[in-house]
């Protein structure tokens, strides 16, 4: 949607940040985008949405809007760096610092959803957090407003499913025009091009896309080209970290069972059933009831069933 960059402003001393329309934008409904991103912006006023100073024309006939210089890093930075195990970044950003940076990111777009506008693009690399703490939620050059004026700002066109498109590697970038937003972080509804079902659960799946992301340094869908990244966004192809992650819970389980029979105690088939064994004088031990949780004993009962 646009080039930002650093200015002076000579009025008060200080660096601002300009944002300038690309040239291939410069057509009415994308100079119209435009000036509603500078708009919805600016009246957004959280501390978590990166304030707007002023909107205008300049000597070429461009539009553009200037707003607050930032400085620190995007979660998408420094997801690469985790990723690449970069011992300074692991120290100075801890789990809980990024949990707690989502979660005021989270909180600014539950202030934008209270005013009827939902952002559409949320994804690590439009969340920033600063040197000295901030948190900013970027990019609201797609954000649906509630009620809006002209239509034509709203429309998005439907996925083209041609058997002969190009299957390049996926651009993880937002692309205006065709299906808004960024795929592997967009919600079925917006991957469909449904503009009826869009909500501010749109949003929250997106949130949900990062928090996976976060906890787990992958993405919630396997990275592809882009209409395969779609495809798994639209039919929820999602089970297999599901299945990843119960695997992994099933651990302490076992070991469980394995305390279990040293106990005395002998474990069959599900996690939860068992029998009592006896003692060396003769008696039989009452069985006591299984710490396992129901929804893993629920599970393992319907595999023995298949």
């Amino acid at each position: 949607m646009g080039e930002v960059r650093l200015c002076r402003d000579g009025s008060i001393g200080r660096n601002v940040a300009m944002k300038r329309m690309l040239s291939a934008d410069g057509d009415a409904v994308g100079r119209a985008r435009f000036i509603r991103e500078a708009r919805v912006q600016g009246q957004l006023e959280h501390p978590s949405v990166v304030p707007v100073y002023d909107l205008g024309v300049d000597g070429d006939g461009e539009v553009f809007f200037t707003m607050k210089r930032l400085r620190g890093r995007t979660l998408e930075q420094l997801l690469t760096a985790l990723e690449d195990e970069d011992e300074g970044v692991t120290a100075e950003y801890p789990l809980r610092r990024l949990l707690a940076a989502l979660s005021a990111a989270s909180l600014a777009v539950d202030f934008a959803h209270d005013r009827g506008v939902i952002h559409r693009d949320l994804k690590p690399a439009n969340i920033m957090l600063g040197d000295f703490g901030e948190v900013y939620v970027l990019d609201w050059g797609v954000a649906h407003v509630a009620g809006a004026a002209d239509e034509a700002l709203e429309a998005d066109e439907a996925i083209d499913r041609s058997p002969g498109q190009d299957e390049e590697e996926v651009d993880l970038k937002t692309k205006t025009g065709a299906v808004v937003g960024t795929v592997g972080y967009m919600a079925p509804e917006q991957a469909r091009g449904d503009r009826t079902a869009l909500s501010a659960a749109s949003d929250v799946y997106a949130l949900g896309a990062v928090l996976f992301e976060l906890l787990t340094h992958k993405p919630l869908h396997k990275r592809a080209n882009r209409m395969a990244m779609i495809f798994a966004t639209v039919i929820r192809r999602t089970v297999r970290w599901r299945e990843r992650r119960y695997r992994e819970r099933v651990a302490p389980t076992r070991l469980a069972r394995g305390s279990a029979r040293k106990g005395g105690w002998s474990r069959r088939g599900a996690p939860g059933r068992c029998r009592p064994r006896h003692r060396g004088d003769g008696a039989r031990e009452k069985p006591r009831r299984s710490s396992t949780p129901w929804t893993f004993r629920l599970e393992a009962s319907a595999r023995r069933r298949r």
